[in-house]
C-alpha cells in the first residue's frame, strides 16, 4: 500500500514527518527510513556517477532531462556563481583537456597513463559522490528531487563528511541527535531510551544534563548556527540553514521521540539524581563526535599539492623542464597538474574519513564502558587522564537502560554512513587503484615507443600507501569497536553478579533480563570493512591485493 507523507507540525520544514502507517503512528515508517539508509541503491549510484563525472555544462542539461530542473539545481549542476564555475573547470575540464591534447597533438614524451590517470581520479571523485546518493534514504532522495530547500537550506551539505567531522554547517548537535534516533529505530530501542533512567546521583546527573541541555537549546539558536556555519564550505557553496531548516528531518520530532522534549521535567529528574537513558546516550555521542579542527582538512590540501608536484618534479629531473617544452606539452602538463591536485586532495580526504569515524566511534564506546565500570576499560581510561562520569547499574531499570544505550551506540549508530565510508569509499579506492595499475602494466602495449614515466609510477605508489594506511588503521580501530559490544555483555554479567551477591530487591528480574538482553547483544551484526566484518582477515585480503598491484606496477 502506498503510504503518504504529512507535514511536520512542530517545525515547518522541507522534510515531511514520519509517514503514517495503518498499524502505528509513523513508527514503522520511521524504522523503514532508518534501515533504508543502510541499503545500496545501484540505480542511483549509476545515475549519480554519470552526472558527477561529466562537466557541469553537459551534466546539467542531462540532469534536467532525467530528473527535472530542481534536482539538477540541488545536485549543483546548474552553476550560476563564478567561484563554482571556476571550481568545475578545475575539477573536470582539466582531465578531459589533457586527454584531448594527448589524442590530437604530438606529445612524444607522454604515455597513455599520464593522460588517463587524472580521469581515473575524476572517476574516483564521481564514485564517492555517487556513493553518497546511493546510501541516501529514498525519502531524502524524493526531497532532493522536488524541493529547492534541499539546496537553499543547506541540506546538501549536512550529509557530507565535512559536516560530521568539522561541523561545517553548524547543525552538528541536531544531526547527531537525529543519528541517535535513527540508530534507536534500527535497534528497536527508541521507546526504551525515552522511558528508562538511571539512579546516578545529583552531581553526575547534573554533569551530563548540562552538556545535553546546552546542545538541545543551541539547536534553535539561528544566530549561533549561522555563526558556526559561516565557514569555508558556505563561503563557496550555496545554501545556509535557516530557522525553519534547523530541525528538518524525515523522522519528525526526534527530540520528542527520544523523550527529551520536556526540559523542565528533565530538570526535575536531575535534581532527584535520576538521568534519562536517552540523555546519557546523547551525552556520550556529543562527547565523542566533537567537531575536529580544520587542520585535518588543511593536511589533505597540503598532501594533495605535494602529490601533484610529483609528476612535474620527475619531468624536471629527467628533461630539465617540469612542464614540457612545446606549447602543447605545457598546456597538457598544466591542465594535468591542476586537475590532479584537486583530485588527489579529495582522494586523501575521502581516505581519512573512515579513520576519523572509527576513532570517534571507539572513543564513544570506551567512554560508555568506562562510565559503567567495565574494569579494564575504566583502568585504561584513567591511566590516559580521562575523567568519565560514573554511572552505576543498581536495579532492573538500569540493566534495561544500559542495554538500550549499548544497542543504540553500537554498530547501529551511523551504520549507513559507516557503510559508505568503511566499505563504499574503500571499495571505490581499490577498484580505481586496479585501473591505475593496469594502465602501467599495459604501458608497453598502449604507449609503444614512449618510456615509462616514473612520475606516474610514484603517483600510484603514493595512492597505494594512503589507501593501505586508511584500511589498516580503520580495520584495527573498528575491530576494537566491535569488541566493545562483547565488553558490554560483561557489564551486564557483572550487574547480575551484583544483584545476587547484594540481594537487590528485583534480583530475579535482573537475572532474567541479563539472560534475554545479553543474548540480544551477542547477536548484533558487526561493523563492516569492505562489506565484510571488520577483522584482521580483511588486512590479509588487502595485503594480497596490494602486493600484486604494486608488483605489476614496478615490474614495468
Amino acid at each position: 500500500m502506498q503510504r503518504e507523507y504529512t507535514p511536520i507540525q512542530e517545525h515547518t520544514s522541507v522534510f515531511p514527518s514520519g509517514r503514517q502507517s495503518l498499524v502505528s503512528d509513523g513508527l514503522h515508517a520511521r524504522r523503514s527510513d532508518a534501515w533504508d539508509e543502510c541499503f545500496f541503491k545501484f540505480d542511483e549510484f549509476c545515475r549519480s556517477w554519470v552526472l558527477e563525472f561529466l562537466p557541469a555544462l553537459v551534466a546539467g542539461p542531462l540532469s534536467i532531462l532525467l530528473e527535472g530542473r530542481i534536482a539538477a539545481a540541488n545536485r549543483q549542476l546548474v552553476l550560476t556563481e563564478v567561484p563554482l564555475l571556476v571550481m568545475d573547470v578545475i575539477f573536470k575540464w582539466g582531465p578531459f583537456l589533457s586527454l584531448g591534447l594527448f589524442l590530437t597533438c604530438d606529445l612524444p614524451t607522454v604515455g597513455v597513463e599520464d593522460a588517463v590517470f587524472p580521469l581515473v581520479l575524476l572517476s574516483f571523485r564521481a564514485s564517492c559522490l555517487a556513493m553518497k546518493y546511493a546510501y541516501l534514504p529514498r525519502a531524502q532522495l524524493r526531497v532532493m528531487a522536488s524541493s529547492s530547500s534541499w539546496l537553499e537550506g543547506g541540506y546538501w551539505a549536512r550529509i557530507l563528511g565535512t559536516a560530521l567531522h568539522f561541523n561545517a554547517t553548524g547543525t552538528l548537535a541536531f544531526d547527531l541527535l537525529q543519528a541517535l534516533c535513527a540508530a534507536g529505530e534500527r535497534a528497536g530501542v527508541v521507546e526504551v531510551l525515552a522511558d528508562q533512567s538511571f539512579q546516578v546521583g545529583v552531581l553526575p546527573a547534573r554533569r551530563v544534563w548540562d552538556v545535553v541541555k546546552e546542545a538541545l537549546v543551541s539547536m534553535d539558536d539561528a544566530e549561533l548556527v549561522k555563526t558556526r556555519s559561516a565557514s569555508w564550505l558556505f563561503k563557496w557553496g550555496p545554501g545556509r540553514p535557516t530557522p525553519n531548516d534547523l530541525r528538518g528531518s524525515t523522522y519528525g520530532d526526534v527530540q520528542k521521540h527520544l523523550g527529551l522534549g520536556d526540559l523542565e521535567a528533565m530538570e526535575a529528574e536531575v535534581r532527584d539524581g535520576r538521568l534519562r537513558a536517552s540523555a546519557a546516550a546523547y551525552f556520550f555521542v556529543l562527547s565523542a563526535f566533537q567537531a575536529s579542527p580544520i587542520s585535518g582538512f588543511s593536511r589533505s590540501v597540503i598532501m594533495g599539492f605535494v602529490a601533484s608536484l610529483i609528476h612535474p618534479m620527475c619531468s624536471f629531473l629527467a628533461t630539465g623542464y617540469p612542464f614540457g617544452t612545446t606549447p602543447a606539452e605545457v598546456v597538457f602538463e598544466v591542465s594535468r597538474f591542476m586537475g590532479f591536485f584537486v583530485m588527489a586532495l579529495l582522494f586523501f580526504l575521502y581516505n581519512t574519513f573512515p579513520i576519523w569515524d572509527a576513532s570517534k566511534r571507539l572513543e564513544m564506546c570506551n567512554s560508555l564502558l568506562s562510565s559503567f565500570a567495565h574494569a579494564e576499560t575504566q583502568s585504561c581510561r584513567r591511566e590516559q587522564g580521562f575523567d568519565d562520569v560514573p554511572m552505576v547499574i543498581v536495579n532492573a531499570e538500569g540493566v534495561t537502560g544500559f542495554w538500550a544505550i549499548s544497542r543504540a551506540l553500537g554498530p547501529e549508530f551511523l551504520r549507513g554512513l559507516c557503510l559508505r565510508y568503511n566499505s563504499g569509499y574503500l571499495v571505490v579506492t581499490l577498484v580505481h587503484l586496479c585501473f591505475m595499475s593496469a594502465g602501467v602494466a599495459c604501458h608497453d602495449i598502449l604507449s609503444e615507443g614512449v618510456g615509462l614515466d616514473w612520475g606516474s609510477v610514484l603517483e600510484i605508489g603514493l595512492c597505494f600507501a594512503i589507501a593501505a594506511v586508511s584500511i589498516l588503521a580503520t580495520t584495527l580501530i573498528t575491530e576494537q569497536c566491535n569488541e566493545a559490544t562483547h565488553r558490554s555483555l560483561r557489564v551486564l554479567e557483572r550487574a547480575r553478579v551484583e544483584a545476587v551477591v547484594r540481594k537487590w530487591p528485583d534480583k530475579d528480574e535482573v537475572v532474567e533480563l541479563v539472560d534475554v538482553l545479553g543474548a540480544n547483544l551477542a547477536d548484533v551484526k558487526p561493523i563492516q570493512m569492505l562489506y565484510m566484518p571488520a577483522t584482521k582477515e580483511v588486512l590479509s585480503l588487502v595485503w594480497s591485493f596490494g602486493s600484486y598491484g604494486l608488483a605489476l606496477v614496478f615490474e614495468q
